[in-house]
Formats: structure tokens, sequence, C-alpha cells
């Protein structure tokens, strides 16, 4: 049984949320930033479409 697959998923599963969560914390500074573009925003939001 060759177990790499399955801690390479669990490792592909913390960096995706680990993006999110710095997508996430990007938004909430955007969102706090007056005159900051909306662009960055919207890209940040759609991280939410993430499955898992």
């Amino acid at each position: 049984m060759h177990r790499a697959p399955a801690r390479h998923d669990r490792c592909t599963l913390r960096a995706r949320a680990t993006a999110l969560r710095d997508r996430v914390a990007f938004a909430d500074v955007a969102l706090t930033v007056p005159g900051a573009p909306a662009e960055p925003v919207a890209h940040a939001t759609a991280g939410y479409a993430f499955p898992g």
C-alpha cells in the first residue's frame, strides 16, 4: 500500500485552506482601507467557491 497520495491530498487541502485564509485576510484589509481597489476583493471573495 502506497500512502503518499493520501498525505498529498491532506497537504493540498491544508494549502488550499491557508490560501483561502490569506485571501480572506487580504479581503478584510482591502475592505478596511479607504480607496482600496475593488478587484482584489472580488478575487478574494471568489475563494469562497473552493470545494471543501
